[in-house]
């Protein structure tokens, strides 16, 4: 299952929490002050291995239960059984992480 970050507006208090893809908007509370938490998007570092044709992602996976909805958004993007994605290129997976919000590892996302 996905881990999110979250980050108290109010008092700075950051959690990280894990829950399935369709809960990912859901809105966290903060356990130190009670305010709404904003999710805090960090992409992750992008590695990985040549396998035939395919390269497969190290850092980039999904749960196997959200196969059927990713292949429905992304059918290009191949799904081993263990979740890891593979790519036919370095472009298609830059494609990807742009499409799904992951961008170079220094740059971070807040929802207001």
């Amino acid at each position: 299952m996905p881990r999110y970050d979250f980050v108290c507006p109010k008092c700075g208090e950051q959690d990280e929490v894990v829950r399935p893809m369709r809960d990912s908007d859901r809105i966290e509370t903060c356990t130190a002050c009670g305010a709404d938490m904003r999710r805090v998007y960090t992409p992750p570092s992008v590695v990985g291995t040549e396998k035939g044709d395919t390269f497969w992602s190290q850092s980039l996976a999904i749960n196997p239960d959200q196969a059927v909805e990713h292949r429905r958004l992304f059918p290009n993007v191949k799904i081993a059984p263990d979740g890891q994605l593979g790519f036919d290129s370095n472009k298609q997976r830059s494609g990807y992480c742009e499409a799904t919000g992951f961008t170079k590892r220094s740059q971070r996302k807040e929802i207001i």
